[in-house]
């Protein structure tokens, strides 16, 4: 938790640091496109599982994420957006002594936001469909699927400069892998940092 509000408390700062240069064309009138780049810190929830390779539920260590996406903002409606989303998971780890559990996981999530469409700052809210690839390591077992991934996210959007916002979002994912030996319901929560560049 402490880490959570350091990273707020770090973004919240350079939103205020960087505004007072801010020029009056602001991404509003930059473009319907924007590109932008994202980390996450990511919390997941117990592990839930059917196979007996480890027990059914399990405490999962947090972890990071890394991703980047590209959006459009529909212009006769600036309250609607769309966007595909790459994300990269790092492992996550299971402290248990008889579950050695790692998994990273890629994921490709087409998104759907709804968005206030005036002033500096944008609240937004969404949903999100896509896949997930993940290769799991459990015991001596490495496995890998594919899986139907589905996402929900709220945040804020921040126009900074000309053609450049800031996002600080909350988004809670969910999915479940079906392999041979171990199947597993993965759900994580994350907050998530942005920067993208409108034209």
């Amino acid at each position: 938790m402490k880490r959570i509000c350091r990273i707020v408390a770090m973004f919240c700062s350079a939103v205020f640091l960087l505004a007072p240069f801010a020029s009056r064309a602001w991404a509003e009138d930059a473009g319907p496109f924007y590109a932008g780049i994202l980390s996450s810190y990511v919390i997941a929830t117990d592990l839930r599982s059917e196979g007996a390779v480890f027990p059914e539920e399990v405490k999962i260590d947090k972890s990071w994420a890394l991703g980047a996406k590209k959006g459009y903002v529909v212009p006769a409606a600036r309250w609607l957006g769309a966007e595909v989303e790459y994300a990269f998971l790092e492992k996550h780890d299971i402290d248990e002594p008889e579950a050695d559990f790692r998994d990273k996981t890629h994921n490709v999530m087409a998104n759907f936001l709804l968005r206030y469409p005036r002033g500096r700052i944008y609240p937004f809210a969404g949903v999100g469909i896509g896949f997930s690839w993940a290769e799991i390591n459990a015991n001596v077992l490495e496995e890998s699927d594919n899986a139907l991934a589905w996402q929900l996210i709220t945040g804020i959007n921040y126009e900074i400069l000309p053609n450049w916002s800031a996002d600080l979002a909350y988004r809670y994912l969910n999915s479940r892998y079906e392999n041979e030996n171990v199947d597993a319901k993965d759900e994580n929560h994350a907050i998530v940092l942005g920067v993208n560049y409108h034209f």
